[in-house]
């Protein structure tokens, strides 16, 4: 499980806890809960912000780093044949094609370090498109 995918899960269940509050009910992944499931929804946020902490304090994978540079090697496909391309909420064209390959290049390298075991602390690495 992603730290994104995460983030959603625990985003569902503060709705759900809103609605609970505002209306006396709430849905989370089409299961109703009320007032009285209080614990129960206390319980499955605690453990995914546990999940949530871990996963951050964890540093990047090989795994991670697979992850990006498939999508790296995806954006880059769709650049070199004219697309756009979006990317963390990002559109890239042919001018993001450099920082793509750039990230990718980041990937591989970091990649490598864990590999090795000479990969140490913690890096999160951002894809960015200039404007203009």
């Amino acid at each position: 499980m992603t730290i994104t995918q995460i983030e959603e899960i625990l985003e569902s269940i503060n709705f759900c806890e809103d609605n609970i509050i505002l209306y006396g009910y709430g849905h989370l992944d089409g299961e109703k809960f009320t007032k009285d499931d209080r614990d129960k929804l206390i319980e499955l946020k605690t453990k995914y912000e546990t999940l949530y902490n871990k996963k951050l304090n964890q540093g990047i994978t090989v795994q991670d780093c697979n992850i990006m540079i498939a999508k790296c090697c995806e954006a880059e496909r769709a650049v070199l044949s004219g697309q756009e391309y979006e990317l963390e909420g990002k559109k890239l064209t042919r001018a993001g094609l450099s920082e793509i390959r750039k990230t990718k290049n980041e990937y591989l390298q970091k990649k490598i370090d864990i590999e090795r075991g000479t990969g140490g602390g913690i890096q999160i690495f951002r894809v960015t498109a200039k404007n203009g």
